[in-house]
């Protein structure tokens, strides 16, 4: 598993304190990201671990990038992203493990909530379909 990948694993357990944080400190300085540096933890290790959370707002974020040229692509990229996220539907979130690469993403606010169907319905939906195919 890439380190990109336990990071999207990492953001989606934190999910709720994520949108909570955006939401809260969105209301207080308006635009900007979510940056969360988690512990570097092994891969395939399960263990509870804290993560430092910082708000920016979208002229600080301006100021730190233009600082490194190098990375002149990637910001124009994340900076794009925190001038059309939806407020109210989205936060931009820079996740990285202590002193690897970040990625950068417009998580959702609200995860959608998935429906699972029990089984009795599927059998009889599954059953309604056969029953159609038969007088066919």
């Amino acid at each position: 598993m890439s380190d990109n990948d336990r990071l999207l694993e990492m953001i989606t357990a934190d999910h709720a304190r994520l949108a909570a944080f955006g939401r809260e400190w969105y209301a207080l300085n308006g635009r900007g990201l979510i940056r969360v540096e988690y512990p570097s933890v092994a891969p395939g290790v399960r263990t509870n671990v804290s993560a430092q959370m910082l708000y920016e707002d979208a002229e600080t974020v301006r100021d730190l990038m233009a600082d490194y040229p190098e990375i002149a692509d990637d910001a124009a990229i994340t900076l794009g992203m925190i001038d059309t996220y939806d407020p109210g539907k989205q936060a931009v979130v820079l996740a990285s493990f202590q002193g690897g690469n970040p990625i950068a993403m417009k998580m959702r606010l609200d995860l959608p909530v998935s429906r699972i169907t029990p089984q009795s319905e599927l059998h009889g939906i599954l059953s309604a379909i056969g029953d159609g195919e038969k007088k066919g």
